[in-house]
């Protein structure tokens, strides 16, 4: 009984350590960047690779701003990429915003890993005020995005980004904290029940 105890606290330990540097995702908010009204996001940003037509602005594009000054966007509506040249990344997902007045802005997304495309969607509308998209992409190096209006108009057809969040490069399911606060809690419940029933039986 001894023994089992510092086992079972040791083991405890191992997992909320592994938990806290696996859980937590990296917000992008292109605050961080030198000031500029418009300019290439540097690469690398964020552990990523950004393709040269994603810009960023710290003086326009006000009605797209979540975080705080920077605000990244296609250059011209022009498509853009993001990769990672080191493994894998999970995407979670970000803030997308229309240009002020444009209501029917679409953005098509795909996601790849090697070279073969694992998950691709279309979100419609995009509007004139920020809306948080949940994607959840896991294990892609790559991800690209063309923006388009519905009613074919050149103008107002590029999309404003903020809060670009991403994960780890995906590995097995890691507990949450409090499911590792609850695991914890149960093993020192059993630990207790066990001597509670060697107690009487002695």
């Amino acid at each position: 009984m001894k023994r089992t105890f510092p086992i079972l606290c040791f083991i405890v330990c191992v997992i909320v350590f592994a938990g806290i540097g696996e859980s937590k995702a990296v917000v992008l908010t292109f605050d961080d960047l030198p000031w500029a009204s418009n300019a290439t996001i540097p690469s690398p940003y964020g552990g990523l690779y950004w393709s040269n037509t994603f810009h960023y602005t710290y003086t326009y594009y006000g009605n797209g701003r979540v975080s705080d000054s920077g605000i990244a966007f296609n250059d011209w509506a022009k498509d853009v990429s993001v990769y990672s040249t080191s493994g894998t990344f999970n995407w979670n997902g970000a803030y997308f915003t229309a240009y002020s007045g444009t209501k029917d802005l679409n953005l098509d997304l795909e996601g790849w890993s090697g070279g073969t495309l694992i998950y691709s969607t279309t979100l419609y509308p995009i509007t004139d005020s920020p809306s948080w998209f949940n994607v959840n992409w896991q294990n892609i190096d790559t991800l690209t995005i063309h923006s388009y209006r519905s009613s074919g108009h050149f103008y107002g057809s590029h999309f404003l980004m903020d809060n670009f969040t991403i994960n780890e490069p995906f590995q097995a399911p890691v507990p949450e904290p409090s499911t590792i606060l609850l695991l914890g809690s149960g093993l020192l419940g059993i630990v207790g029940l066990r001597k509670r029933m060697q107690t009487k039986t002695s």
